[in-house]
């Protein structure tokens, strides 16, 4: 309810020591992203600056954002600054190949 009734993120409280990594704290960070971020970067800088378990929160975010924006939404200068793009992108076409039941 507070990721989606607060517009700030900050409420959520994800610096609190005892729960960061904790599973529900990581998805009403992304949901709040979903929520009330007007774009994919917008969302995840809001998200990684809060703090907390930054990476978790930014990747679970990063995924719900990419479903909503879409790919294209994604900043160039991410995916080109990506550490082994090239084998990220092959093996994430295998996956799609094989989901939906193609050869490569």
């Amino acid at each position: 309810d507070l990721a989606y009734q607060s517009d700030d993120i900050a409420k959520l409280d994800l610096d609190e020591t005892y729960s960061i990594g904790y599973t529900l704290r990581s998805l009403a960070a992304a949901l709040w992203c979903y929520w009330h971020a007007d774009s994919f970067e917008a969302g995840l800088i809001a998200v990684v600056n809060e703090g907390g378990d930054a990476d978790t929160n930014g990747a679970i975010a990063c995924a719900i954002l990419g479903a909503k924006y879409g790919y294209n939404a994604t900043p160039r200068y991410y995916i080109e600054n990506l550490h082994n793009e090239i084998e990220y992108r092959q093996k994430v076409n295998g996956f799609i190949a094989l989901a939906i039941n193609e050869k490569e």
